[in-house]
């Protein structure tokens, strides 16, 4: 290790040093939700360490975005000549750290490991919001904070990759407009990160955010205008790219299921040990693999059964639904049912364009724990046994 990773490592202490003098006061005296924090904030490091060893072992897109390597169609010769979307963007968002400094792979991992852990304890007070502090009942206490702890999300985000960045994006966004009083810095932050690490993602939270937004702003004036240019300009750019990188020749549900089967066709080439023939499914069987699958009785590995046992706590979740919603009053939120209709449509997206349960993983994985939140608030009230009694 060189003095620069040595320098890095003192500033990310510092930097978790201050996420911790944030958390203190935002979690109003809450011993539960304190207590999570290093616990959670060792785990978190644990499985970042853990991932930097598994991608040196078995090789990823992570080392080729940490070493410029992974697109050279740009044929950048400048740091400003790598910027763009999605790869590109992470390229150059690395390429000071990475290429200027000298910094090491595995600071690069911690380095987006402290982002994901950011968005992580955004997501423990952002829970607490949708799940007030429960006296008296412990299981009640710890089931809306057991998806924080899913081993996927912490593997997928725990280093250099778009998923760490996509969380905090995603993150920052929700927060942004579940509050009273909306926050107009983090909401443009959390939409930019979106639209330049995935457009297509950054697009579909745009659209429910800004509505959000515009919903608790509509009064007034300038903040709303500010807000209608800002969508526009995301969209038009965001959309650009996924015009041109897509192929489309004209937006219609022919060219989109052209494009699916394109898309699909391009993956079996891989031929991955964990391919699914997703091409011969039907769409509600393409659904069922990328929500479901593996099934307990597909496990083969054990990667496959920490995909398979949370999928199964999700599969609970759906469930039990109907029964709750019979049985309970529901009064909805616009937060829980932006997250639900958004989920909808990114998992439509999923069961046009993936084809291996690997690939489902990883991109649920950033997705699940708002998932799981919308799911659990909605049956919160059988769980907690207070009939037709929602939390706030």
């Amino acid at each position: 290790m060189s003095w620069g990773d040595y320098l890095a490592i003192i500033l990310l202490i510092g930097g978790y040093g201050l996420v911790w003098k944030w958390f203190k006061p935002q979690s109003n005296q809450d011993v539960f939700l304190l207590l999570q924090f290093f616990p959670l904030l060792g785990y978190h490091l644990a499985v970042t360490i853990y991932f930097h060893y598994y991608m040196r072992i078995s090789g990823g897109d992570a080392i080729r975005y940490w070493e410029i390597t992974a697109d050279l169609s740009q044929y950048a010769k400048s740091w400003m000549h790598y910027f763009g979307y999605s790869t590109f963007f992470i390229q150059w968002l690395n390429f000071i750290p990475s290429k200027l400094l000298g910094l090491s792979f595995l600071i690069g991992n911690l380095i987006y490991g402290f982002f994901s852990f950011v968005a992580i304890t955004l997501g423990l007070v952002l829970t607490r919001s949708f799940f007030p502090k429960s006296e008296g009942n412990t299981w009640q206490s710890i089931l809306p904070f057991m998806v924080w702890w899913f081993p996927g999300l912490h593997f997928w985000t725990a280093g250099v990759g778009k998923e760490s960045l996509l969380l905090l994006g995603l993150i920052l966004t929700i927060w942004s407009v579940s509050s009273t009083k909306v926050s107009y810095l983090l909401l443009i932050l959390g939409i930019a990160i979106l639209i330049l690490v995935r457009p297509f993602w950054g697009i579909l939270v745009l659209l429910p955010a800004a509505l959000m937004a515009f919903i608790k702003t509509r009064k007034q004036l300038i903040p709303t205008i500010a807000l209608v240019l800002f969508s526009v300009w995301s969209c038009w750019f965001g959309a650009r790219w996924i015009w041109e990188r897509a192929h489309l020749e004209e937006f219609s549900i022919a060219a989109i299921q052209k494009f699916s089967d394109d898309q699909l066709a391009f993956l079996a080439t891989f031929q991955a040990n964990s391919a699914l023939p997703m091409q011969e499914m039907n769409f509600w069987e393409r659904l069922v693999a990328v929500s479901f699958r593996p099934f307990l009785w597909e496990i083969g590995s054990l990667e496959s059964l920490i995909y398979s046992l949370e999928n199964s706590v999700f599969l609970i979740l759906i469930l039990v639904i109907p029964y709750g919603i019979w049985l309970r009053k529901i009064q909805f939120r616009w937060e829980i049912l932006g997250i639900l209709l958004l989920i909808i449509l990114v998992w439509v997206s999923f069961a046009m364009t993936l084809d291996n349960y690997g690939v489902f993983y990883r991109m649920k994985s950033i997705w699940l724990p708002l998932l799981y939140i919308a799911l659990l608030w909605l049956i919160w009230p059988l769980v907690s046994g207070k009939k037709s009694k929602h939390p706030n």
